[in-house]
């Protein structure tokens, strides 16, 4: 098998803990993104328009292993198709919206 990636069982794990959960004012969302959606958005997979928003920030992490192990987290909301699931990323330090 290929290796697409870092040996990650030769680096050290690094544990920074659990990132506290962030519960999400609906209001300011639903409002921030009435502000950036163009009606219709439509659902690449199933091409309807039925969404709705995690009521949590949710963190991504990403392990470096250059020069020494480093986890960093980036806070996302999510928005998912009421319908098929699928799933779309926003950044929420870019929307204002992980303070």
């Amino acid at each position: 098998m290929a290796n697409d990636g870092p040996d990650l069982k030769s680096a050290p794990v690094v544990v920074l803990g659990r990132l506290p959960d962030k519960k999400l004012n609906e209001e300011e969302v639903r409002q921030k993104f009435a502000e950036l959606w163009q009606d219709p958005v439509i659902c690449p997979v199933c091409k309807t328009d039925e969404w709705t928003f995690g009521q949590n920030i949710t963190h991504l992490f990403h392990l470096s292993d250059l020069p020494k192990p480093v986890i960093e987290a980036y806070p996302v909301i999510h928005v998912v198709c009421k319908k098929c699931g699928y799933l779309m990323l926003f950044d929420a330090t870019f929307l204002h919206l992980d303070k």
